[in-house]
Parts: structure tokens; C-alpha cells; sequence
């Protein structure tokens, strides 16, 4: 019989769109130049933390060829793992979704998120004039017959501030944060018998008898794989990556 689960948790409806265009091709040198890379999109980084090297990860910093390192918020470890039944990495709108069905069905669930808030791709994605190519409806939970009744969309194709904002709102009104683990990266699952043991970047450690990943088809940035990009001295952003306080391209190029 079947003791444990594996399920990439992403119901059709709610799968990202957000893909962006192919890489552009285009080399230049030279100071005060900035090159704008439309890669594919995702929601975070993967499931162990791995970044690119040679350009910038999802909060504008420089990419390393290592996982990430702990962030430093959970103490985590000391007193061995913190049982659960299910692990759930990611905290989208497939995430969401799934803790609020586990917890109906009473299942003690924690959900590990790399990002410091919910929303997964619509977070993540933050560049200047990001939106939803479907109907903004098809973002809509229908689960819960009152949030059709206390959320009014402002545009058939909403941006994606709305779309995050949104997100925030049913991760409020359910109060899904408090099963969240936010800033924790798994860096390790492995299934011992008869149960999960999932370690995380932050020292917290998790025994589980079931193991959901809701992280996205999507999930890691595309880095171009194009000769030369080495020697670009400019500046590096990715639309999937864009950082959160904006970019200023006052009195530069951009490509």
C-alpha cells in the first residue's frame, strides 16, 4: 500500500501564465548600460535554494553557485524535528490552497515559503507593467462564496500589485500565516521508511507523513546561456528577480 505522497500541488486554473518572452540576445559594454532579461518566471527559487551565478537573485542581489544561506529568523534544531503530517513547500495560490483544505481535513500542516509573504509567482514578479493575461476571475478562489461577495476585481486582466493584494487578503481573512513558515528554503526531504524528514535552511527540521510541493512549473529563473554575458559590466535584472523597491533607469541604456 501506498504510505506517502508527492503531489505537485498547481490546480490548472491556477497556474501561472506569467511566462514572459524568450531571452534577448543582444551584448553590450560599457558603463551606465543595463540589460533587461525577459526569462521564464516562477514562483521562487527551487526547493534547495540554488541560485545562478553572475547575476541577480530574486531580491536584486548577486547570485552565488551555492544554495542559500539561512537567513537567521528560526531557531530551529535544537530540540529535534517538529512533527507534522503534511509538509507543504510554497505558499502561492496552490499552497494557500492546499492548507486550507488539509487543515479541513484535519491535518496538522506547516508550509514552507522562501519569500517573506504569500502571493508565490504574483510576489515574486513585480517588473513594470506585470499582469494577468487571463481573466482576473480565474484567480478568484471558489471555496469561499463570501470572498466573491467582499472582493471586487478593478480590471478584467488585473495587475499584479491587485493580484498579490488579493492573495494577502484571503491569507487575512483565514488566517493562513500562522501555518507558514516564511524566509525557509527545504534544503533536504528524504523519506526514511515510514515518514519525511525535511530539512530547511533555517536549522528547523520536519518529520511528515505526507509531502506536498506546490512550488510551480515555474519555479526557477531562466538564466541565458549565451557566450559573452561574462563580460557585461552593466547592470543585471531579471523580470522573475525584479527587486522590490524598483529599478531607476534614469540616464541609462537599456537593452
Amino acid at each position: 500500500s501506498v504510505t506517502h505522497t508527492v503531489v505537485p500541488a498547481i490546480p490548472p486554473r491556477l497556474r501561472c501564465r506569467n511566462v514572459g518572452t524568450p531571452q534577448r540576445k543582444r551584448h553590450a559594454n560599457g558603463s551606465g548600460f543595463v540589460r533587461v532579461w525577459f526569462g521564464w518566471t516562477g514562483a521562487r527559487h527551487c526547493c534547495r535554494g540554488h541560485r545562478m551565478t553572475g547575476h541577480t537573485d530574486r531580491r536584486g542581489q548577486r547570485m552565488t553557485a551555492r544554495p542559500a544561506a539561512g537567513n537567521g529568523s528560526a531557531t530551529g534544531g535544537a530540540d529535534g524535528p517538529t512533527d507534522v503530517d503534511v509538509v507543504v513547500v510554497g505558499a502561492g495560490f496552490a499552497g494557500m490552497y492546499q492548507l486550507h483544505r488539509l487543515r479541513e481535513a484535519g491535518l496538522r500542516t506547516v508550509v514552507l515559503e522562501a519569500a517573506d509573504d504569500v502571493g508565490g509567482t504574483w510576489y515574486w514578479n513585480r517588473y513594470p507593467g506585470a499582469r494577468c493575461d487571463i481573466l482576473t476571475v480565474d484567480y478568484s478562489y471558489s471555496w469561499d462564496p463570501e470572498l466573491q461577495e467582499e472582493w471586487t476585481w478593478s480590471e478584467r486582466y488585473a495587475t499584479q500589485p491587485e493580484i498579490l493584494r488579493y492573495a494577502q487578503f484571503v491569507a487575512d481573512k483565514h488566517d493562513l500565516r500562522r501555518d507558514i513558515r516564511f524566509n525557509t528554503r527545504v534544503e533536504g526531504a528524504v523519506w526514511n521508511d515510514d515518514h519525511w524528514a525535511v530539512r530547511t535552511d533555517t536549522g528547523d527540521e520536519f518529520r511528515a507523513q505526507h509531502y506536498v510541493m506546490a512550488t510551480g512549473c515555474l519555479s526557477m529563473p531562466k538564466v541565458p546561456d549565451i557566450e559573452g554575458t561574462d563580460r557585461f559590466e552593466g547592470e543585471v535584472y531579471f523580470t522573475s528577480s525584479w527587486p522590490h523597491d524598483g529599478v531607476d533607469f534614469t540616464g541609462k541604456r537599456v537593452a
